[in-house]
């Protein structure tokens, strides 16, 4: 989304990893970008896989999240904080996320949903419907 925003800030869906149906929040942005990152999952004779990659051993990397959503000043910057969180792993990634002016939402299972920063700053209500980027309805 480019040009001036609507009144309130540009509404963006967080969804669940886990009910893709469901948010889990919606956040207004006036001039922030926002990325999201998932583990998606496979498996290879029987060993469980996904596409990011642990740097020191060029497996796939099992830090215990499942989905990471950052806001940061500019969206280049929110898209790396997602990977860099992934690779820290939940205790690191929240002061990792926040050291770098971003805030963030960590998923780490359906029962353990951590903000990270001030997330909580860019929370929108309810009162009329988000963006889903990359969804269709």
């Amino acid at each position: 989304m480019t040009g001036e925003p609507p009144a309130g800030g540009w509404r963006v869906g967080v969804g669940n990893p886990y009910e893709p149906d469901q948010l889990l929040a919606v956040v207004a942005l006036t001039d922030h970008g926002i990325a999201t990152r998932l583990i998606r999952r496979w498996s290879v004779g029987g060993a469980p896989r996904h596409h990011l990659l642990d740097p020191c051993t060029g497996d796939s990397l099992e830090t215990g999240l499942d989905s990471v959503t950052v806001v940061a000043r500019d969206a280049w910057m929110a898209e790396i904080l997602t990977k860099a969180a992934f690779v820290a792993g939940p205790s690191e990634a929240m002061a990792l996320i926040a050291a770098r002016g971003g805030a963030g939402l960590l998923v780490e299972s359906a029962e353990r949903i951590v903000a990270a920063g001030e997330f909580a700053a860019f929370f929108a209500p309810l009162d009329r419907e988000p963006v889903l980027c990359g969804a269709t309805r």
